[in-house]
Formats: C-alpha cells, structure tokens, sequence
C-alpha cells in the first residue's frame, strides 16, 4: 500500500513543465527511500524482538558450560573404616558394583567440603544460570552442619571431602543439615546436577551433543 501511494503521489502533484521522466526519476527515488526506511524499521524490530533473546541465550550457554567445567573437575574422597573410593562428580555411578553395598551408609561432610564447592556454588548462584540447574546444585549445600556425633560413633558413618581439597589440618566431620543423608541420597543429588545440565545443552543446541563426561 505505502509502496503504490509512493508511486502515484508524483503524478498527482506532477507539474506541467515537468517530464514523465523526470517524474519517474523522482518516484523511483522515494520508492527506495521509503524501501530502505522499511528496511532500517524491520532490523530494529527483529533486533529488539530477538537480539536480547539471542545475548541471554549466549551468557547462560557460557556459564553452564563454565559449571560443566568444574563438575568434570570435581571428585569427592569418601573413607570409613571400612573403604576408601573416589567418586567423579560427573559421574558418580561409574561404578557401581564397587560401591552399591554402601548405598544404606551415612555420610559424614568434612567442614572444607562447602570452601572445596565455593567456584561451583558462584557460578550456580549467576542470574544467568537456568533455574532449574541452579536448583540442584543448591541441593549440594547446607545451611548448617552440626558436629553432634562422636569420634566412636564416627565409625558408622561415611566421611565425604572434596577430593584434593584441605582448608583445615584436621578438618571436623558433622551431618548435613543435622540430619543423616545416606550415599545414594548423595550420589543422586550428583547424578541429578549432570543430567540437568545435559538436558539444558542437548535443548538449546541444534546439533546433537557428544559430551565428555
């Protein structure tokens, strides 16, 4: 409709002395200007439309990939009287005939657990991480750990530490929350941040993702 009205406006108002080339000429200019203008309006709508869209989608790819990162990294050392193992944060049912006879144990956190998880819990804490991630590391924290079982009663439990990971000399052991969480409860906890994250990445990406994990 603009496009028609541009082309007749200049013979409507198309002066005697004026030729019908002249008149072309100048309907053809205001025919592209009125082009280039829909153009420019065009761009502006779909930047604001879907340029945010596009840069929020780019900052919450980098952070979880940034957690990704240090969940690969990340291993947890548990011993009792009875064993001594290794668990990948990324994948902590590598193994499970080694340790599903342990499932039922009670778990113990070492004091520097949570300093061993503070680069995880920073990035899981960023507005730009997905909520629904966030919300499973966050079940990786604790308000509050109460050192209310004795060094006898200690040999009944599990002791959890990240691995490689020592603040104190001789770090305190205590309940998570002051409750007792068994190893299957924390090992799905783990298992549930990766498959959370996975669910994120295979989501948002067109091409179907090989992960190392």
């Amino acid at each position: 409709m603009g496009v028609a009205i541009a082309f007749f406006v200049p013979f409507y108002f198309k002066k005697d002395s004026e030729s019908t080339n002249q008149t072309i000429s100048l309907t053809t200019s205001i025919i592209s200007t009125f082009a280039s203008l829909l153009t420019f309006s065009i761009a502006i709508y779909l930047f604001n439309r879907y340029g945010i869209d596009l840069s929020i989608t780019e900052k919450k790819s980098s952070k979880v990939f940034q957690l990704l990162e240090l969940v690969k990294e990340t291993n947890f050392s548990l011993t009792s009287k009875k064993l001594g193992f290794w668990i990948p944060m990324s994948d902590p049912f590598r193994y499970p005939q080694t340790i599903e006879s342990y499932y039922s144990e009670k778990l113990l956190f070492s004091e520097d657990y949570i300093y061993g998880l503070e680069k995880i819990f920073e990035i899981s804490n960023n507005p730009f991480v997905p909520k629904a991630i966030a919300d499973k590391v966050n079940d990786l924290q604790f308000s509050l750990i109460s050192y209310d079982v004795d060094e006898i009663n200690q040999n009944n439990y599990i002791k959890v530490s990240v691995a490689q990971f020592k603040k104190t000399t001789t770090p305190k052991f205590g309940r998570f929350n002051m409750t007792d969480m068994t190893l299957l409860q924390f090992l799905n906890i783990l298992n549930d941040i990766t498959e959370e994250v996975k669910t994120w990445l295979q989501s948002n990406s067109s091409i179907a993702l090989e992960l190392n994990i």
